[in-house]
């Protein structure tokens, strides 16, 4: 009796259980069908970008017109301009892929039906001559699915696909990119605070004197590879007006703080120009020779492009010897001279050989010696020898000499034999170069001893294993 009570009671829900379970296959099967039908919008026509030569997309209050001219793409409309070649192939690629899901259109329906009756249209142009055309309605259904046509046939699709082509501005197409690609620049000529001529030739830079009285000097080709990458690779963080005499004198350009002047062919005279505004609340403004309009940049990317005889300078030339090649060091500091030589990868004393010599410190004092920069200069030899540094190989040629003239309370003056100048490096520095000891510490009693019994217990554990 108490059996049969029981499948009484549980009978009714195993079989509401049953109806939820074959309820949810159910949705199951249609959502995988619904899938199924979904396919990439030109799945049936295998487009590729370098087919693509025009985009125009209509809606009621604008048009944006976008057409490829040789290699470069160019806006047309509502501005002509520049356009963002990663941004149209961006694009092209989330319209060509999106995932849509054709329908039937019901019978005496109309376009109208569909919000598809005055609907934005998009046309894309290609070089066969052939033209696709499709509409995206602005209104969504009751599950913001969005209707498309194309020709006379209906499709849906996600949110996505009506908000690049209805809701797509013309400025996410304009290129903000300042530099052209021209590939790079074989002279140029920077006007500010300091003249600057600079040649690009054989993948480096050299200094372009107009005479003779001009002081020459070693560039630090590293500072001149991030300029010129920098200014390539900068971007505008917004677009102002065209220009016009007004608004150059608007945003500081009629009287610009640097000028950069640029010849891409060595073949040719043909100059261009990048002019740059006074900074102003931390941004400055920009003009360039390709591009009608004045762009914005931040006083960071302002200053990377600013450069001056210092900055461009290597101040580390005077000391760049070969480190490897040092065999012979002589150093003169009164009591704390010395001569030492590399024997068999060791330092040691040529006539004390019974004093040790600690290679570790002479590395550190080679190492001291080459990030050595020079801070200022000034013409003229070394008039005094208050301390020097001489350097030679296992020829016995001399690689590197260093010879103090003066000193300040900062700055000690040096002349070394890889520059003509007088070089100004911190004084600090140089002190510790010409103190530094190079002796091998002797140990005392209780190290020694400790260092036995380290020895002792490693060859213990040698014999245990």
């Amino acid at each position: 009796m108490k059996t049969k009570l029981f499948k009484q009671i549980l009978l009714p829900f195993f079989i509401l259980a049953l109806g939820a379970w074959a309820f949810y296959e159910y949705k199951k099967s249609q959502k995988e069908q619904d899938q199924e039908k979904k396919a990439a919008f030109f799945l049936d026509q295998e487009l590729e970008l370098k087919e693509l030569r025009a985009i125009h997309i209509q809606t009621n209050d604008k048009k944006l017109e976008l057409v490829k001219e040789g290699q470069d793409w160019f806006l047309k409309q509502p501005v002509k301009d520049l356009a963002d070649f990663a941004e149209i192939s961006r694009w092209f690629d989330e319209i060509k892929n999106q995932k849509v899901q054709k329908i039937e259109k019901e019978d005496n329906s109309s376009w109208k039906d569909y919000y598809l009756d005055e609907a934005p249209k998009a046309e894309l142009k290609l070089s066969s001559g052939e033209v696709i055309s499709f509409s995206v309605s602005k209104k969504s259904t009751f599950d913001e699915k969005y209707f498309i046509r194309r020709g006379e046939e209906l499709f849906i699709a996600e949110r996505y696909f009506s908000s690049e082509v209805n809701e797509k501005d013309f400025d996410s197409f304009r290129s903000k990119k300042i530099m052209p690609s021209l590939g790079h620049a074989v002279k140029i000529q920077i006007r500010g605070k300091e003249q600057l001529k600079l040649n690009w030739s054989e993948y480096k830079w050299s200094l372009d004197k107009e005479s003779d009285k001009e002081k020459d000097f070693p560039l630090d080709a590293s500072r001149l590879d991030s300029f010129w990458t920098d200014l390539n690779s900068m971007k505008a963080s917004d677009i102002k007006e065209a220009v016009s005499p007004s608004s150059l004198r608007k945003y500081g350009l009629h009287k610009p703080a640097l000028e950069i002047i640029f010849n891409y062919s060595p073949d040719t005279d043909k100059k261009h120009s990048l002019k740059l505004s006074p900074l102003k609340e931390n941004k400055a403004f920009v003009s360039v020779f390709h591009r009608n309009f004045i762009f914005e940049i931040s006083k960071e990317d302002a200053e990377k492009i600013i450069l001056s005889k210092n900055e461009i300078r290597d101040h580390a030339f005077p000391f760049k010897y070969d480190k490897d090649s040092a065999a012979q060091i002589e150093r003169k500091n009164g009591e704390k001279s010395f001569i030492i030589k590399k024997e068999k990868s060791i330092w040691q004393f040529p006539d004390k050989k019974e004093t040790a010599v600690d290679t570790k410190k002479v590395t550190d004092l080679l190492d001291k010696i080459k990030d050595l920069k020079g801070e200022k200069y000034k013409p003229g030899p070394a008039k005094h020898n208050k301390r020097s540094i001489e350097i030679k190989n296992s020829e016995g040629e001399i690689i590197f000499e260093l010879k103090e003239d003066s000193t300040s309370d900062s700055h000690s003056w040096v002349k070394t034999n890889l520059w003509t100048e007088l070089t100004a490096v911190p004084k600090t520095k140089l002190d510790e170069i010409f103190n530094a000891d190079i002796l091998l510490e002797s140990k005392s009693e209780e190290e020694e001893e400790k260092e036995e019994e380290e020895e002792e217990e490693k060859e213990e554990e040698k014999e245990d294993n």
